[in-house]
């Protein structure tokens, strides 16, 4: 059976979502050089790799090991808690389907939690429905805890439908109620004080339990979906710990490139520095590995909008604001983040982003659907100069300058920059000092003048990059050059 999902964990596409443009200029090079040349860059460390036949979205700790949750079909007779039908536990996302018929019809379900979990209940109606429903959830006595009646969920606008988010003080078994709209005071023991409601209150519709806060989830699952296809993804809480993931704390989701995973020895050596300067911060990987390590380049490539907004979806669904993420992204990573960001309302807080790749000919266009200045209060993006030197041309020249400040490095390689990257926010190297998070989180610009250097890493106003890093053995930042904002030349 193929799961079912809300509305709202559909990403969007088709319809612009962005809120600002860049420039385009395309490669000359062959889609084999590219590929070739990435793949015989990037470094890979493949612990896991996420079954393919993955449908639906569900949390819980190994949530691809469980084929399908929830969707049970109720109809009359389930209207009061002794008859409820169980949803199970709420450690993974839950799916019911349902029919109310008559006008006094109510579907009770119940369900169990940990102490301190938060639910979203979200009503849906099919396609040509007409029901008007009424949401009600309540503890194991009957008493009523929350209710809704034409409530949004997220990207969701004001409908018939009902949506309500819950937080339980206690563990144990509640009660779900789905009535029409004016049924709203019906006792949930007796069943008893059923009223016909308003117009539209009886058809068809479809409940989701979603857990959105509190412990008992370490991972997040979902699938991205492309032409009919579709590809797993998960996002999951980095290194060992006893705490779930919170989508209220400052987070870090950091996203692998082609190939990679979200245990790629690069990214895990950040997220240990992240981990270690801000220890109240949560860092989450995000893991496309299916897609990453399609045939081609050129197949990998495409996947990115898709898992990008996918993505952004599971973090909306499961409480996640934009203005408390930071993205760091590595080599297609880049593009994921800000599809990503072009998503979450009011984009995201801070982008790292590491050596930005170049476009497959004839495939996704990342410069005329990503501005990375747009989607984020602030955002890095840091430029292998060699890269962009034929015949190893794999880095972009055009869309680092989409971020708020682009970095030039030279003598590196785009299996090194990563390391590089790393090496700056940990404090090793002469100019280390320059590019603390703590200046990215406060989007704080350099000692600089915007826009003096070209992307070969030569002085030239209006060029679009703000510095020129030199480095030993394509890891270790060894100089710094810029220009002052008297106008000044500075080598650091």
């Amino acid at each position: 059976m193929q799961a079912m999902l809300p509305k709202w964990f559909t990403a969007r596409r088709g319809a612009s979502l962005r809120r600002g443009s860049g420039s385009s200029r395309k490669s000359g090079y062959s889609q084999e050089s590219v590929s070739s040349c990435i793949e015989s860059l990037e470094q890979r460390l493949c612990f896991a790799t996420v079954g393919a036949t993955l449908e639906g979205i569900y949390t819980g700790l190994v949530p691809w090991l469980i084929p399908h949750h929830g969707g049970s079909s109720v109809g009359s007779g389930a209207d009061r808690i002794a008859s409820a039908k169980s949803l199970g536990s709420i450690g993974d996302d839950r799916t019911a389907s349902g029919t109310l018929g008559p006008a006094t019809d109510v579907n009770l379900f119940s369900f169990t939690v940990q102490s301190g979990q938060r639910v979203a209940f979200d009503v849906d109606v099919p396609a040509g429905g007409t029901l008007n429903s009424y949401l009600r959830v309540f503890d194991a006595a009957g008493h009523e805890l929350a209710a809704n009646d034409d409530g949004a969920a997220p990207n969701e606008t004001p409908s018939g439908e009902s949506y309500a988010q819950f937080t339980f003080p206690t563990g144990g078994t509640y009660y779900v109620g789905v009535s029409g709209s004016g049924n709203a005071a019906y006792d949930a023991v007796s069943g008893n004080g059923d009223s016909t409601g308003a117009v539209g209150a009886s058809g068809a519709y479809t409940l989701h339990a979603v857990l959105t806060g509190g412990g008992g989830f370490n991972q997040i699952s979902g699938t991205a979906t492309m032409n009919g296809q579709s590809t797993p993804i998960a996002i999951q809480r980095f290194g060992a710990t006893t705490t779930g993931i919170d989508p209220t704390v400052r987070t870090w989701v950091l996203v692998h490139g082609r190939n990679g995973n979200g245990h790629t020895t690069g990214l895990t050596n950040i997220a240990n520095t992240i981990r270690q300067q801000f220890p109240q911060d949560q860092v989450l990987t995000l893991d496309w590995s299916q897609a990453a390590a399609a045939p081609t380049y050129f197949d990998s490539e495409q996947w990115l909008p898709a898992v990008g907004q996918s993505a952004a979806q599971l973090l909306i669904t499961h409480g996640f604001a934009g203005t408390t993420i930071n993205f760091v992204g590595y080599s297609f990573g880049t593009y994921i983040s800000g599809e990503a960001a072009k998503v979450l309302p009011g984009g995201v807080n801070t982008m790292a982003l590491i050596d930005p790749p170049v476009d497959a000919p004839g495939g996704y266009d990342a410069s005329q659907s990503i501005d990375f200045r747009a989607e984020s209060r602030f955002s890095w993006a840091f430029h292998d100069v060699g890269g962009s030197v034929a015949p190893n041309h794999s880095a972009s020249s055009v869309t680092p300058r989409l971020a708020d400040e682009a970095i030039d490095v030279t003598n590196t390689t785009h299996g090194s920059i990563i390391a590089l990257f790393e090496n700056l926010i940990s404090g090793t190297g002469s100019v280390a000092q320059r590019f603390q998070l703590s200046r990215l989180l406060n989007a704080t610009p350099g000692p600089w003048m915007p826009d003096q250097f070209s992307e070969t890493g030569v002085q030239s106003p209006g060029a679009g990059y703000e510095a020129v890093i030199s480095t030993t053995g394509g890891t270790i930042a060894q100089s710094l050059f810029y220009v002052s904002p008297t106008g000044q030349t500075v080598t650091e």
